[in-house]
């Protein structure tokens, strides 16, 4: 089969990839850890990687005397075989042979189908979204959908602004055509081993490696397959990753040039460690997760607005807000900063964010010039790839932290930023590194450390408020706040709720990311 199923049966018939029917001698066909044969009733059909191909050794014959299936669940055995080098199973069904290649029932398996993508741009205007660099920008997001044959569609983002989003459309569309004729459950059962694959094409790799356009790219393609799989599980993606054991968990995540410092049975002892006490944070799926008003002081909002936002922001319930500066003019933002410093009041802890646009003296000397005002962070700098820079500003400017990640590709940099001491806040975003699944490496990263991680929240907080709240109940990562932005609420089907200054716990299945 083109699609990757068995090319042959013991009686000749071809064997589809995903419509096969069989008939057992003995009428119970055991259930199937990983997704594959879990009928108990004779003629069922069956799917193709579940039962046609061996995960270990790649067989796809259906020769009499090999068996089928996976070497982590039921295997299968032709009518006169005795299960060949596959066979290392237990609990499998013999007597199996092809009856047809008819319909085999959405009930018994859910094959990804289609891919298509979307490429998705929505003005924001009225000075919104506007800091140092980006004067108007234009929220967009390369969506890739994933459509299984149960009416499934699982959905996944990635953030760019607006020109060569279709450009991500394509690169996502080249990884995603893998997944055709492949099973949620089987796919990311190996995750972490494909996510690798598929990040080190041949041809793609160079461009990149790891960051840019292609990883962006793999960012909306990761969260699509991880919606899907809560959609098909029928929970909430934070549901989903608790529910997880350590092992199925790292099973999903690439740990490739990262185990110099995070080893896997390291990943898995940050994992276990905390699980016995869970219940204790488990409040927070009903307190809510708190949030922090990042839309108080865009850059191009005038001091008036500025502070008419502080004022309203207080009002909501809001107790940390964060202000755009990066100005060439240090002076201004200096300005602004005292300014919302006023108006917000000493108990509100106030950050800043130059959106990578000064100098280390500029950084320096903004610093000093606020050393007053009792910053909690100053975000993004100078420019993402000086590590070292990073460093010794945050050397100079502490107790005030460095926030760090926007602009933070990929888990090998991230990884570099923790070693050096050049973060104390990890910002990372899984709408710009490989998704949820690199997420979750470089929270671990971070844990190990002893670094907070507050994402970036280029997907307004629709798939962050999942993954925060894992990284708190599983992982016992602080609970400081969760950047909100409330600009594309309306374009969500599913838009994130903020009652009392807190995200309100997403109860839907899925990962909260489909747009309208």
């Amino acid at each position: 089969s083109s699609e990757g199923g068995v090319s042959r049966a013991s009686d000749g018939q071809i064997l589809g990839p995903r419509d096969a029917t069989i008939e057992c001698e003995r009428p119970a066909i055991g259930v199937n850890a990983g997704g594959g044969v879990k009928s108990d009733v004779a003629s069922q059909g069956v799917g193709p990687r579940n039962v046609a191909e061996c995960t270990v050794c790649g067989n796809a014959s259906a020769a009499e005397g090999e068996g089928f299936g996976t070497h982590r669940d039921a295997t299968l055995e032709l009518k006169s075989g005795a299960g060949g080098h596959c066979g290392a199973a237990g609990g499998g069904a013999k007597g199996v042979r092809v009856l047809d290649i008819q319909n085999a029932g959405a009930d018994f398996f859910t094959m990804i189908q289609n891919i298509t993508t979307r490429d998705a741009r929505f003005p924001i205007g009225s000075g919104h979204g506007s800091d140092a660099i980006h004067r108007d920008p234009l929220y967009s997001y390369a969506v890739t959908y994933l459509h299984d044959d149960s009416g499934l569609v699982g959905t996944g983002l990635a953030f760019t602004l607006g020109e060569g989003n279709d450009l991500v459309c394509r690169a996502a569309e080249f990884y995603a055509r893998q997944l055709v004729g492949r099973d949620i459950e089987e796919v990311m059962a190996g995750f972490g081993e494909f996510q690798r694959k598929l990040s080190d094409e041949q041809q793609f790799r160079w461009l990149g490696p790891h960051k840019g356009l292609v990883h962006l790219a793999l960012a909306s393609v990761t969260n699509a397959c991880w919606d899907l799989w809560a959609r098909k599980r029928g929970v909430p993606l934070w549901k989903l990753l608790l529910d997880l054991s350590a092992d199925e968990l790292l099973a999903t995540l690439d740990f490739s040039y990262v185990t110099d410092v995070l080893t896997l049975d390291a990943a898995r002892n940050l994992i276990e460690s905390p699980r016995a006490t869970r219940h204790l944070r488990e409040g927070i799926l009903k307190t809510g997760y708190p949030g922090y008003d990042t839309s108080i002081g865009w850059f191009n909002y005038s001091d008036e607005q500025v502070a008419a936002n502080v004022a309203k922001s207080a009002a909501e319930g809001f107790t940390a807000m964060k202000l755009k500066v990066g100005s060439p003019d240090i002076a201004r933002d200096v300005r602004r900063t005292r300014l919302v410093r006023q108006a917000a009041g000493d108990s509100v802890r106030l950050m800043v964010d130059a959106n990578q646009q000064w100098t280390i003296e500029q950084s320096l000397a903004f610093s000093e010039a606020t050393r007053d005002l009792n910053l909690f962070w100053l975000e993004e700098p100078t420019h993402p790839d000086d590590v070292i820079g990073h460093r010794t500003i945050a050397e100079a400017i502490a107790p005030v932290k460095v926030a760090a990640g926007e602009h933070v590709p990929n888990r090998i940099l991230f990884k570099n930023y923790l070693q050096a001491g050049a973060m104390a806040i990890c910002q990372v975003d899984a709408v710009r590194v490989a998704g949820v699944s690199e997420f979750l490496v470089i929270s671990l990263l971070a844990k190990k450390f002893g670094v907070p991680v507050i994402p970036h929240v280029g997907d307004m907080g629709q798939l962050h408020q999942h993954l925060v709240l894992f990284n708190r109940i599983a992982l016992d990562h602080e609970a400081i706040f969760l950047e909100h932005i409330p600009h594309l609420q309306d374009r969500f089907t599913e838009p994130v709720q903020i009652v009392g200054a807190r995200y309100t716990t997403p109860r839907l299945p899925g990962s909260s990311c489909e747009l309208k």
